[in-house]
């Protein structure tokens, strides 16, 4: 079961850095929430949350990502994941044809739910560690 929840994790993940929305978005249910790492700080909603995920993968070449400690834990048709987030790639701006090296480590905790036998993603609650953190202990 956990195996089948990491599969889904990758897949949201995956989906993002192909920049493949429509896949994105059929990952979520019907009812996602997600509290982001970047602002806005508030709640989002399945529709403002895939407005702001396309707006910030859009935006990001070369996307490459790396989970650690992941821990998984299944309690019946809800599992809860939480884990690091590496995120690196090139912050591209359209207007000036310039890019800039982005990288960020986040906290991330997903809740998922089964729905006919298929993980969907539920809730997103993301944070960034400064810069220096890793685990919380500084390098």
């Amino acid at each position: 079961m956990e195996e089948q929840v990491k599969e889904a994790i990758i897949a949201y993940l995956e989906a993002a850095k192909e920049k493949d929305f429509s896949r994105l978005s059929s990952l979520k249910a019907a009812e996602f929430t997600k509290f982001g790492e970047v602002s806005p700080y508030h709640r989002l909603e399945l529709p403002e949350a895939n407005a702001l995920e396309q707006l910030q993968f859009a935006s990001l070449a070369d996307l490459t990502y790396e989970i650690e400690d992941l821990r998984v834990q299944v309690y019946g048709d809800i599992a809860l994941a939480s884990f690091l987030l590496s995120l690196k790639g090139v912050l591209v701006d359209d207007y000036s044809f310039t890019g800039a090296l982005h990288r960020s480590l986040i906290r991330a905790t997903m809740v998922l739910r089964r729905e006919r036998g298929r993980w969907l993603h539920l809730h997103h609650h993301l944070s960034s560690l400064p810069e220096g953190e890793r685990r919380g202990q500084r390098k």
